[in-house]
């Protein structure tokens, strides 16, 4: 006999209250147990028919093969009853019925619609006390659920983990002990919706079934939001609730209020207090900044959509003071984050940028001007610098650093090394009226452009590329200074590169114990400053491994970053896989220092490698692509081909060649933070001249193609096939 008459079994740590049961409502969590709420031959008939009704659906073939069977409830009860089986979860031994007969019995309360919920997680509460399990608190629906039983299974499957695991608030959890985030299997501001509809395909539940569900939970999730403001954990977070909200009505009006009801919580307005740049903070002190930047960041990437698809409902000046918010916390999270790098993740959840810079709501240019010019007015360059280290702040407009750069110059600080994006490159090539306007800006700071020092320099190297692209066109003096810089720097290169660099190359295959490099007077490798770094150098030596085994062909590249002054190399990269044996042999090795910035700070460098091929094929060129990051050289392009010339071996066309040149191109968009590689490859064919081609030997029309490279965390990748 499963339930003693008068027993007083507790469940979930639920306290027992020996009350009359109310037949007319729902089950929560809170519902209060009553041990003698049915009798134990009402208990144990019930409990006999459900077994039954089990075996019979066990022994039942599923309608549908490919979805597996499912509990076929009775058509009709001989000993159960709405009310009955109401009274019946009120019991305490109702968990310790066997799984089979509980299982119908759970089932039919659902298809019934008897389970209920008022906060979110009142939901795992519930099942918990009617599915008590040590690994889970899921039970998949069947199709015959009602609305309210399925939303319940809805929030326990689809909240994000941490909703349910954090020791912290969720997304500061999740941000700073890098766990993981998603809505179910599904990420995205609108995962939870996303998620709820792939589990309902999962249940087979009725498209009607489903969206009374979602209705029903935007309802309580807004009732909830309401009444307990940001009070709630875990899974009664605000933020986790607004967030599946928001999935679920992304057009609500009620947005609004639930917002202003969060908003307090998130101390808007208040600076969060940072020491001054290059002071360390300790651990708590860190941790208590890090928490409230990272809340706060959340609570306006969440609020800043609304405020501009619905300005009108809020009070004036909102926009204005959001976008400031937005600005400041960036810089803050920035600072924490330069502190401490692995503490706090870039993640979507705390970016509010995202509805900044695409087609969700774009500022006008007069707003990306007033946030310029108060960033110009308030921080210094370390603002510049830190916002760099976000994803999105590369792609702020011109105008925002133009009032940004403007603002520091101002307050004596110079432009932060970015006069170009200040607007000084327009200036040289405009004419007439918007000549005019210009000067009327950069006027006040000419002086300081005129004479020597930093601004003066930085001025020179601004005017550089538009002085070549519109030649006699000068402001300040600065194109005549433009060209012998530039002058003196080819020919320092040049001297460099022919005085100095075999020289460094064999120093530095002695520091890291190159045995013989250069003793056959063949020793490839190239020479060149660091991009942006004069006071560094990047030496590449090639040699062949050493043993029996090596290879006429195959060569490691050892990669070294020397500091100029002293000599010392500050960072090492043996790369063995550089140039396999299969591969031609290589003629000669050059560094390639163009501007392959793949993210803020994170500017690459190339090592080309020119081969030599000896049948019909002619020169091959490829490029592998080298990042000094935290001190730690590494490669993260392996050696890419650029140039092909191949004289197929044809009967038919044996005159013809084949050609590909292909450009690499960083492109805007982004992977795993670091900016997508395009290869973008143009084909050509040639018939020689002084040969017979034959009737059938044509010549196709050059082709060109796109390949996209992604970057995996470690190295750049191209998409896998579908």
């Amino acid at each position: 006999m499963l339930f003693a008459s008068g027993g007083a079994v507790l469940v979930a740590g639920a306290p027992v209250h020996a009350s009359a049961v109310d037949t007319g409502r729902r089950i929560d969590a809170d519902t209060p147990l009553d041990p003698a709420a049915l009798s134990v031959a009402e208990v144990d008939a019930i409990v006999a028919e459900a077994t039954e009704a089990r075996k019979a659906s066990d022994a039942t073939p599923p309608a549908d093969p490919r979805w597996g069977p499912s509990i076929r409830l009775p058509a009709h009860w001989k000993t159960l009853t709405r009310e009955k089986l109401t009274a019946l979860l009120t019991m305490p031994g109702f968990s310790a019925i066997p799984q089979g007969p509980r299982s119908m019995l759970v089932d039919q309360a659902a298809t019934w619609d008897l389970l209920t919920f008022t906060r979110a997680s009142d939901s795992a509460r519930l099942w918990a006390r009617l599915w008590p399990s040590p690994t889970q608190m899921t039970y998949d629906p069947d199709p015959t659920w009602g609305p309210e039983a399925v939303a319940t299974q809805a929030i326990i499957q689809c909240f994000p983990r941490p909703a349910w695991t954090a020791k912290d608030t969720p997304i500061v959890d999740v941000l700073r002990n890098s766990t993981g985030w998603q809505w179910g299997n599904v990420s995205g501001p609108d995962g939870f919706r996303a998620c709820i509809a792939e589990r309902g395909q999962m249940w087979r539940t009725p498209q009607r079934v489903l969206s009374d569900a979602s209705r029903l939970l935007v309802q309580r999730i807004g009732d909830q939001l309401s009444m307990d403001g940001c009070n709630g954990q875990r899974a009664d977070d605000c933020l986790v609730l607004y967030q599946a909200f928001q999935s679920l009505a992304p057009r609500s009006e009620r947005r609004v209020a639930l917002l202003q009801r969060m908003a307090p919580s998130f101390s808007p307005g208040q600076p969060i207090a940072l020491p001054p740049p290059g002071t360390a903070l300790d651990d708590a002190g860190f941790a208590n900044r890090a928490h409230e930047a990272i809340e706060r960041q959340a609570f306006l990437t969440l609020k800043l959509p609304v405020v501009l698809t619905l300005p009108a409902a809020w009070p004036a000046g909102e926009r204005a003071r959001t976008l400031m918010e937005v600005m400041n916390t960036t810089y803050v999270l920035d600072r924490l984050r330069a502190m401490r790098p692995q503490d706090i993740r870039d993640e979507t959840l705390i970016d509010p940028w995202q509805w900044l810079l695409g087609s969700h709501a774009p500022l006008a240019d007069q707003e990306w001007r007033d946030l310029g010019s108060t960033a110009g007015r308030t921080y210094d360059c370390a603002f510049r610098a830190t916002s760099l280290t976000r994803q999105p702040a590369t792609y702020l407009p011109k105008v925002f650093w133009r009032e940004f750069s403007l603002g520091t110059l101002s307050r004596g600080l110079g432009s932060c090394e970015h006069l170009s994006e200040a607007g000084l490159d327009d200036l040289i090539a405009a004419k007439g009226a918007e000549r005019e306007r210009l000067m009327t800006i950069f006027k006040p700071f000419a002086s300081r452009f005129e004479v020597g020092g930093a601004e003066r320099s930085e001025a020179v190297s601004a005017a550089g590329d538009a002085c070549r692209k519109y030649p006699g066109q000068s402001v300040f003096g600065l194109c005549p200074a433009a060209a012998k810089d530039e002058a003196d720097i080819q020919a320092k290169r040049e001297e460099d590169v022919v005085t100095a660099c075999a020289d460094m190359r064999e120093a530095t295959a002695r520091k890291l114990g190159i045995a013989g490099y250069g003793a056959e007077g063949d020793a490839k490798g190239d020479c060149a400053s660091l991009p942006g770094d004069d006071g560094k150098m990047i030496v590449v030596l090639a040699h062949a491994p050493s043993g029996p085994a090596s290879s006429d062909h195959a060569l490691i590249l050892d990669l070294a970053m020397l500091d100029v002054e002293s000599g010392d190399v500050l960072a090492h990269l043996r790369d063995d896989d550089a140039v396999p044996s299969d591969e031609p042999a290589v003629d000669t090795i050059t560094l390639d220092t163009e501007r392959y910035l793949l993210a803020p700070g994170k500017r690459a460098f190339g090592v080309r490698l020119h081969k030599v091929y000896y049948r019909l094929e002619g020169p091959d060129e490829d490029i592998a692509l080298y990042l000094l990051s935290d001190g730690q050289l590494r490669r993260v392009l392996r050696p890419t081909t650029l140039a092909t010339s191949v004289r197929p071996e044809d009967p038919e066309c044996p005159s013809r060649s084949t050609a590909t040149d292909t450009k690499l191109i960083i492109d805007q968009g982004k992977s795993r933070g670091m900016a997508n590689i395009v290869l973008r490859t143009k084909t050509t064919f040639e018939i020689a001249g002084d040969e017979n081609p034959g009737p059938a030997c044509k010549a196709p029309a050059p082709s060109v193609k796109e390949r996209t490279l992604r970057f995996d965390g470690r190295e750049y990748q191209e998409p896998k096939a579908p």
